[in-house]
Formats: structure tokens, C-alpha cells, sequence
């Protein structure tokens, strides 16, 4: 009997649906496709076909086979797009973090939301950015990850450091060199669609006047497959102007979808991600189908606005009109009602579903094919909202492994996953890449300070000296203490033009342990100098220590040979001299007395 308990208490968990317990379900979806693109997730637990409009979450994956493209869309404007041959993973996403691991491929990032970190893991890195930028990964069979930034600043950590990549640079990184970023060169093919994607998504949209400022990142959709017009009752409202078969009604070109708990109306046409999950819709003989935008303050997405009547027979359903009551499990805003908690048996519905009353408004379909996924449509005799009892809810009917899938369709064998790629465990990257959730205020201070300190110290200096001149070394680990980056510990103050360099016993030890071709020739980078370095004393010091030889003295540029007020370096004053410097005052003394100064004077 415990036994029998413990199972019906696991199916009950089951069938509630996993986005109850987070707010984020239904912020990515997934927005392009072309090609045999797959998606594994908790629910489907295996390589499933994808299809527009499929919302994500954390844990699932995402495969895009050779000749196919994905584009992943996030509610707050976010975009990351998969070239082929790619193989991504969400492993985190919350108000803080959105992190995933590409094992395999190309992505490209247009990330938008600067108050959530981003960050993607690859085999040898970890590429993090906290502001807007624009940028790409591509990952090699052998783990080797390019990082090209073409908006903003990226941070790179791997096993043996870490750097800072500029807008306009490429740093490739194998994970146990300390590497070099280089310029960009032309964009290829992937790189130009990218752009071309972008501009279609953030262009100044009309939508944008109407929509509330929660969905103005979906403004392309309706604009490019619609048209805003003014209802009376509702204000501005949209309504499609692409319709794909005669006698059409919202929620029917799709399927039900079971995704983490829920069925979930996954719609196959390209615009139909908002207006199926954000507000109601209505009817009128003027316009036709028409969608009411969700108020603002009030934007709640929602698996699909819909009412359902289900039978042992057939299930059927029709899109809420505004101020319908919508009867979920979870908190979906106004005009809903949470029933988690709630015995469904006991619930009246009072609404009369206007939409019911529309010709070819409702939607029926055989109850076996609802559940294999096929979905087909059946004519009844009667309207089943007038003659059934409407339904609380969701149809309680048990899901199969088809109706897990967004699309029933044949994927062909050498379109899946390669064994590397299906070999990746969630769990296991999640504890291997830790997330990280707050900013790195000390990596900010000790990479982008130096950076603009030393390159503002370079653009000072004598044209001589920015010739030859070191570039900073990159902020190392913990372990930096290496042989080669104790040398440069050693200042170009240290040298004196009569004795060569000065060092301490602790710097002599470490030159003898450095290697002989850095003890010979090394350069020492340049110091950091203060706000106001553009002195005559701090522009000698500059001068780096292999321009000062013993039997020449110290080596000076024309300028600084005209200034000549160097106190501190200015040959010392011999006795003799010293003599002959005061028997000279002793005589001007005397011809001040005659007057003879005053006359020399005129």
C-alpha cells in the first residue's frame, strides 16, 4: 500500500507543470529554424524534431545538423543564432544568468539585457559579458574556441589566464597558452546573415507604438505578417493578414504540445508566438479574427489562451475573449484563476465564450489523435461549449511519447547527433561550470585600468620610445610568479648611467634563473604613470634600460637635450670648480663696490 502511495504521488508531480515553479518559462523560444533541427529535453528524453515557436528552458538542448540554422529569442530582446554542425545547452537561466555550453559549432550572440550576466562555456574557456555586446564563438572537433567581438567587450578565463576582448578583435584560445587577440578580418557568409538577422529584428517597427513595453522585441513578427487597426471596444488591435487556409481561427494551424507538465500550444506559423500566448482575441464581421494586446503592468505569458471541453470522445477548444476568465496551473495575471490548489469538480464557469458562438470559432479534434500528436480534425453536429459541460482546465489526459514532440515528423539517420554530442550530461556540466551570478568588480579594476592607464602613458611618449615599447602582460591566475615575468619585476629607474643596472640580491637570483636569451635582452614594459606624467623628469625616466650603455653614458632625445634641467642627473661638481665658482664672486663683489656691474650692465 506505501508503495502505491509513493507512486500516485509521483505521477501527481508529473502532470504539474514545471513552469509553476519559475517565472522565466516561456522567456526563450525558439524563433528560426532550417533544416533537421532537434531539441533533447526532460520531457521528450531523447532527440526530438524542433518547430518554430517551442518555448525552451533550462536543461534543454539544442542540435542543428549540417545545412540548418536556429535562432534562439529571449523575451528581453536577446539573441543567439547556431550555424550547423552546432550543439548547445541552456544549463542556466534566472534573473541573474543565462549560461550555456557549446560543445561543438558556431554561435552568434546579440546579447541585449545588460542586467543579467551571460555566460558561455566551451571545452577550454568560459566567455562572460555584463553588458550589451555583440559576438561570436566558434568551437573546434579539438575544444579550441575563437572569441570575435564586433560590439562591446567580452571577458575570456581559461586554465592559464585570462583577457579582455575588445570590439573589433579575435582571440583565439587553446586553454594553456597565455594567447594574443588580433584584428578581424572580412566577415564570412555566417557572420554577414547574422547581420542581416539583426537588422530585420531591431528595426524601428510600427508595432512598438502598440504593444506594451514587455513584447516591443516581437514588433517584427506582426509588422512583417499583419496590420494594427482600431476597435472601438479595445483600442488598437492586430490581426493577421497571412492566413494559411479558408475558414481559419486562432490555435489552429499547430499542436498541443506536453512540455514540462503542461500542454502547451505550439503554433506553426511564424508570428504566432505572442499573440497565442500573451492576451485574447475576438471577432468581428468588419476585420475578421482580430488579437487584444495584453495591458501594460499586466503582460503574463500563458501556455494558450484557450476554454476546453473534453469527452471520451473528442477534445475541443476556443481562443478566451477579453475579460474571459482563464482557469491554469499557475499565476497568470488578471482575468485567471490559479487551480493548483483548487477541487476543479467544485468550480462553475460562468462565461459564455463569445468566440463559441463564431462560426468555425472552436476547434475539435479525435481524442486518440490528440494524443499521438496528429490532431485532426473532426466535424460535430453540435456546438460542443453549448451542449458539454466546459472543462476546468487542461484535458486530463495522460501524454505519450508523440505528444511530447512539437512536430511528428521522420528525422533521417545522418542528421543526428554525433556520440560526443549525445554523450553530454546536463547535471555533469553544471558542476563542472559553475555559474556566475554576480559582476567581477575586482576584474574590472585590474584589466580595465591598466589597460587605459598604460595605453594613455603609450600615446605620451617620445616617438622613439612607443616604437619599441612592451605591451602590458595579461592578467595571469593565481600561480603568475613564472621565470620570464619576475625579470620584467626590474624598473627603468633602477639604471644609472655610470653603473648600468641596479638590482637587489632577491632580483640577481631570479635573472640567474631565468632563461639566457631573456638574462641578455629582455625588455621591461613601461611603468604606469600618474594622471599628470608629461614631466620633464618623468619623460627621462622612460627610457628604456638597454639604451643606457656604461662607457656612453645615458642616451637623450633632441628635446630633452635643448631642456637640459635635469638637476638630479647633471654631473657632480668638482672641487676645482667649486674655487673657481667663488673667487668669480669675490670679484663681482668687488666691481659692485666701484660700480663697475652697473656699467657693465648698461
Amino acid at each position: 500500500m506505501k508503495t502505491i502511495k509513493i507512486l500516485i504521488f509521483l505521477c501527481t508531480i508529473a502532470l504539474l507543470p514545471g513552469h509553476i515553479f519559475a517565472a522565466s518559462f516561456g522567456d526563450i523560444r525558439l524563433s528560426y529554424l532550417s533544416g533537421y533541427v532537434q531539441i533533447n529535453s526532460d520531457t521528450t528524453s531523447d532527440w526530438v524534431p524542433a518547430s518554430f515557436n517551442v518555448p525552451l528552458y533550462e536543461g534543454d538542448r539544442i542540435w542543428v545538423p549540417d545545412n540548418g540554422k536556429a535562432e534562439l529569442h529571449f523575451r528581453k530582446g536577446t539573441a543567439i543564432r547556431l550555424n550547423e554542425r552546432t550543439s548547445a545547452d541552456i544549463l542556466s537561466y534566472d534573473r541573474d544568468l543565462l549560461q550555456l555550453h557549446v560543445n561543438l559549432g558556431a554561435i552568434f550572440v546579440n546579447y541585449k539585457n545588460n542586467s543579467r550576466i551571460i555566460q558561455i562555456n566551451t571545452p577550454v574557456a568560459t566567455i562572460r559579458s555584463y553588458d550589451r555586446a555583440i559576438f561570436r564563438i566558434d568551437v573546434q572537433n579539438n575544444g579550441y574556441t575563437y572569441v570575435s567581438v564586433y560590439r562591446g567587450t567580452v571577458y575570456a578565463d581559461y586554465r592559464d589566464g585570462r583577457n579582455v576582448i575588445d570590439e573589433g578583435t579575435m582571440l583565439l584560445i587553446r586553454g594553456y597558452s597565455r594567447e594574443e587577440a588580433v584584428p578581424l578580418g572580412s566577415p564570412d557568409a555566417w557572420t554577414r546573415w547574422n547581420f542581416d538577422r539583426d537588422r530585420i529584428l531591431y528595426d524601428d517597427y510600427r508595432s512598438t507604438r502598440y504593444l506594451p513595453d514587455e513584447l516591443r522585441y516581437y514588433s517584427y513578427d506582426l509588422d512583417r505578417h499583419g496590420k494594427w487597426v482600431y476597435v472601438k471596444d479595445y483600442g488598437y488591435c492586430w490581426t493577421p493578414t497571412v492566413i494559411v487556409a479558408t475558414g481559419w481561427a486562432p490555435y489552429r494551424h499547430g499542436k498541443w504540445t506536453w512540455i514540462r507538465g503542461d500542454y502547451v500550444w505550439v503554433s506553426y506559423e511564424p508570428w504566432g508566438w505572442v499573440p497565442y500566448h500573451y492576451g485574447r482575441w475576438a471577432f468581428s464581421v468588419s476585420i475578421g479574427w482580430f488579437w487584444v494586446p495584453p495591458p501594460r503592468g499586466a503582460v503574463y505569458w500563458g501556455p494558450g489562451y484557450v476554454a476546453w471541453v473534453h469527452t471520451p470522445s473528442y477534445v475541443s477548444w476556443v481562443p478566451l475573449a477579453p475579460g474571459e476568465t482563464y482557469y491554469g496551473y499557475g499565476n497568470y495575471g488578471p482575468h485567471s484563476v490559479n487551480i493548483i490548489n483548487i477541487n476543479i469538480n467544485k468550480v462553475v464557469i460562468k462565461d459564455k465564450h463569445r468566440n463559441a458562438m463564431i462560426k468555425d470559432g472552436f476547434t475539435v479534434v479525435h481524442r486518440d489523435t490528440f494524443v499521438t500528436g496528429k490532431q485532426e480534425k473532426i466535424i460535430v453536429k453540435e456546438n460542443p461549449f453549448l451542449k458539454e459541460n466546459i472543462s476546468v482546465g487542461r484535458p486530463g489526459i495522460a501524454p505519450e511519447k508523440r505528444t511530447a514532440m512539437p512536430v511528428i515528423k521522420d528525422l533521417p539517420r545522418e542528421k543526428l547527433p554525433p556520440r560526443d554530442v549525445k554523450d553530454v550530461d546536463i547535471r555533469t556540466l553544471k558542476e563542472k561550470f559553475p555559474g556566475q551570478r554576480e559582476r567581477d568588480a575586482q576584474m574590472h579594476e585590474r584589466m580595465i585600468a591598466p589597460r587605459e592607464q598604460q595605453e594613455r602613458m603609450r600615446e605620451r611618449a617620445p616617438a622613439d620610445i612607443r616604437k619599441d615599447s612592451v605591451q602590458p602582460p595579461r592578467i595571469q591566475d593565481s600561480k603568475p610568479d613564472t621565470r620570464r615575468e619576475r625579470t620584467r619585476e626590474i624598473m627603468p629607474q633602477d639604471v644609472t648611467p655610470d653603473k648600468g643596472r641596479q638590482v637587489t640580491p632577491q632580483q640577481e637570483r631570479m635573472r640567474e634563473r631565468a632563461p639566457a636569451d631573456i638574462r641578455k635582452d629582455s625588455v621591461q614594459p613601461p611603468r604606469i604613470q600618474d594622471s599628470k606624467p608629461d614631466t620633464r623628469r618623468e619623460r627621462t625616466r622612460e627610457i628604456m634600460p638597454q639604451d643606457v650603455t656604461p662607457d656612453k653614458g645615458r642616451q637623450v632625445t633632441p628635446q630633452q637635450e635643448r631642456q637640459g634641467k635635469d638637476v638630479d642627473r647633471q654631473p657632480k661638481q668638482t672641487e676645482k670648480d667649486a674655487q673657481g665658482e667663488k673667487k668669480h664672486n669675490i670679484e663681482e663683489n668687488h666691481m659692485r663696490e666701484r660700480g663697475g656691474f652697473q656699467e657693465r650692465i648698461r
